[in-house]
């Protein structure tokens, strides 16, 4: 169906250059877009929720902070709550689909699984399952797969039980994105070893920082939301990931900060004041330590 432009074509100001789209399945947490044709998103958006992209057919440019990646025909690409997403499609050809998941499903269908989720997503940063990687064929064609089961199960929606297979069917594809990674992992950390309780505070933690607008704040900010102290949540970061809190926090500044130089026409100084410095020298002074340069060079 073609899209109505007042109601999908816009997200945060910007008018997306779509063709062709068709929503499958909508509910409070899961959205499906089985087909998706569009030229390109030229500037990058904010994702509400976690988003599987899936390209059936042709070739596509994903850019998010971590890198820019090639998505082929059977590749998968998954993008935590609050990337920056930036899509190129290579050729009139490419056609995609999107499943967009809300953390508190991942969490509920994961469960004691959760920690490999958070591993992969917030700790090694792996975006990109190749559909040519490993010799699993459930691996190779985890989207395939799924595309092939919502085909089948789509012209039952009015049916009993619908919602429940649709659940499951997401269960078996997040279980098996994180048994591609158990497989192919050299290490997987200190996260096999933690508690469920401390998973789940890291994982609240890791969405808050992703969501929070000022992210330039001291670790009690976060604690105190959390409802637990700074040394606990301190003592959670390193032990689910081996890296502290406040790394975390200034990971996801530095991120922030790169997007609004290379992206918007915002100065330093309203960068600034949108991150949370008390001051522009203080800023120019974490861009200097972080990326080497100056913001204006860094810009230029």
């Amino acid at each position: 169906m073609k899209p109505e432009a007042s109601r999908h074509n816009a997200h945060k100001g910007h008018r997306l250059p779509l063709r062709n789209f068709n929503i499958a399945y909508q509910d409070d947490d899961i959205l499906l877009i089985s087909s998706i044709e569009l030229d390109s998103i030229p500037a990058p958006l904010k994702v509400p929720r976690n988003i599987f992209y899936f390209c059936h057919n042709g070739s596509m440019n994903i850019e998010t902070p971590e890198g820019k990646y090639l998505l082929r025909a059977g590749d998968t690409f998954v993008c935590p709550t609050g990337t920056y997403v930036k899509i190129e499609c290579l050729g009139d050809d490419t056609k995609f689909s999107a499943l967009s998941l809300t953390d508190r499903l991942i969490q509920s269908l994961l469960n004691t699984n959760i920690h490999i989720w958070n591993n992969i997503v917030y700790v090694l940063k792996e975006r990109l399952v190749p559909t040519t990687d490993g010799d699993n064929e459930m691996h190779r064609k985890m989207g395939w797969h799924f595309s092939e089961l919502m085909r089948a199960l789509l012209p039952m929606k009015d049916r009993p039980l619908f919602r429940e297979m649709i659940y499951l069917m997401l269960q078996m594809v997040l279980l098996g994105f994180c048994a591609h990674h158990k497989e192919t992992a050299k290490d997987d950390g200190a996260c096999e070893k933690d508690s469920p309780q401390a998973q789940i505070i890291f994982s609240k933690f890791m969405v808050m920082l992703q969501n929070e607008p000022v992210k330039h704040r001291p670790i009690y900010y976060y604690a105190d939301r959390l409802c637990i102290s700074s040394k606990y949540l301190s003592y959670v970061c390193k032990a689910v990931s081996g890296k502290s809190a406040g790394e975390f926090i200034q990971s996801a500044v530095v991120g922030e900060i790169m997007h609004y130089l290379d992206h918007t026409t915002l100065s330093p100084k309203e960068i600034a004041a949108r991150m949370g410095f008390v001051n522009l020298s203080c800023f120019g002074k974490f861009v200097k330590t972080h990326l080497g340069l100056s913001p204006n060079k860094y810009r230029k």
